[in-house]
């Protein structure tokens, strides 16, 4: 099986997400797509939505894509080791389930990429799965170290210029985001008074 592994805060997930999920799987033939909403990231400080209220707003968004499927692995082991889950051990937990019948790709935005210097263990990572570098609207791939470019599969997808940040926003002003995330995300976010 080929395994993609789309992890992030999703808070919240929106149509950004989706498609980057969808161009990956669809491009590289992958037989679905995990969705892994952080528990605790280590490198972003805010909490707007708890991470079951994420979990929640994933399953909502995904629901009908029989590709698509959403883990608790990060949010769970975030619960018992009450600290920030790394990358390293997600992609293990992720081996260890599919052995040696799944290949694992890991998606991840070119903006993130940049950042890898600081990620727990990142060579060893690098030789654990085969990173899967989307590109995000503002950042240019020239400047991804040329030892990692060669280690990983780049792919130009289309770019919705989207960001949860700019969605958080939107809402506490009272302006719409209609269009920006699935039908049933906004009315969640809604419902449970979310980022206002």
């Amino acid at each position: 099986m080929r395994i993609g592994i789309l992890g992030g805060m999703f808070n919240p997930i929106h149509y950004g997400h989706l498609v980057i999920a969808s161009e990956v799987k669809d491009r590289l033939n992958l037989d679905k797509v995990i969705f892994v909403p952080a528990g605790k990231a280590p490198h972003k400080k805010a909490k707007r939505a708890t991470p079951d209220e994420r979990y929640q707003m994933v399953s909502l968004a995904i629901k009908g894509n029989s590709s698509f499927e959403v883990s608790l692995i990060e949010i769970e082991k975030s619960k018992i080791v009450d600290r920030p889950t790394f990358t390293l051990e997600t992609i293990r937990e992720f081996i260890k389930i599919y052995g040696k019948r799944g290949k694992i790709y890991f998606i991840v935005g070119l903006d993130e990429m940049l950042k890898i210097s600081t990620w727990k263990e990142p060579k060893k990572l690098l030789e654990l799965c085969k990173f899967v570098v989307v590109t995000r609207p503002g950042y240019e791939l020239g400047k991804l170290d040329k030892r990692i470019t060669s280690k990983v599969i780049m792919l130009q997808v289309p770019g919705l210029e989207i960001s949860a940040s700019h969605i958080r926003k939107r809402i506490k002003t009272g302006k719409p985001i209609k269009y920006l995330l699935p039908q049933s995300v906004e009315e969640y976010i809604r419902k449970k008074r979310l980022y206002s």
